[in-house]
């Protein structure tokens, strides 16, 4: 294990981190809701805005690096994700995980070999569908 790849390992476990704390803290803003009745609109404001927050921003991020991390490691990305729902998200997530890999020291040759095999799961086989 290459000291790049233990950093990016460290920012998956401080992503993880955060998807945790926020959910503590949504917990807490939903119980000083029910608590304060007066104050209870402020609360769910803030239950709502860290709800959007953790399942929006933290959850791609998460996700991004975790493929990444995958993609460092030689680790396919249909070992790491199985099923994908929205194909066009993820040729997007796939993009920003091939940029975090090659930013976190994956060779050039594997980072793209791996990319190739990810988007040839998903589908895009042609080179014609890969210009993006």
């Amino acid at each position: 294990m290459n000291i790049r790849e233990t950093h990016l390992q460290v920012k998956v476990i401080n992503l993880a981190d955060e998807a945790k704390t926020i959910r503590r803290k949504e917990r807490e803003a939903l119980r000083l809701a029910s608590a304060n009745w007066k104050k209870s609109d402020h609360f769910y404001r803030l239950y709502e805005s860290l709800q959007s927050h953790r399942k929006g921003v933290v959850r791609e991020a998460a996700r991004r690096n975790h493929l990444a991390l995958a993609c460092v490691r030689g680790r396919a990305y249909a070992e790491v994700e199985r099923s994908v729902r929205d194909r066009l998200q993820a040729r997007f997530v796939i993009d920003s995980a091939y940029q975090i890999a090659r930013r976190f020291g994956c060779s050039k040759e594997n980072a793209d070999a791996w990319k190739a095999a990810a988007l040839k799961h998903l589908g895009y086989s042609e080179p014609s569908d890969q210009a993006a």
